[in-house]
């Protein structure tokens, strides 16, 4: 089990981003591109969806 705990242990870090690869990100952006997608869906089922504002946030950059 030691063993187990220390390769995890030795794995994440590498995981983990470079804190110079940091941005300030929008999470709002994301919903507002998720809502855009449901749209359709939202409307059909005629949901009520709310959102309180959302802190901007330190991310590491995804992929393209």
């Amino acid at each position: 089990m030691q063993t187990l705990i220390n390769d995890l242990l030795s794995f994440f870090p590498r995981l983990a981003p470079r804190e110079d690869s940091w941005f300030p990100y929008r999470p709002t952006l994301f919903s507002t591109a998720v809502l855009k997608n449901l749209k359709r869906g939202i409307e059909e089922s005629r949901a009520i969806i709310t959102r309180d504002p959302l802190p901007i946030v330190l991310a590491d950059e995804l992929p393209a």
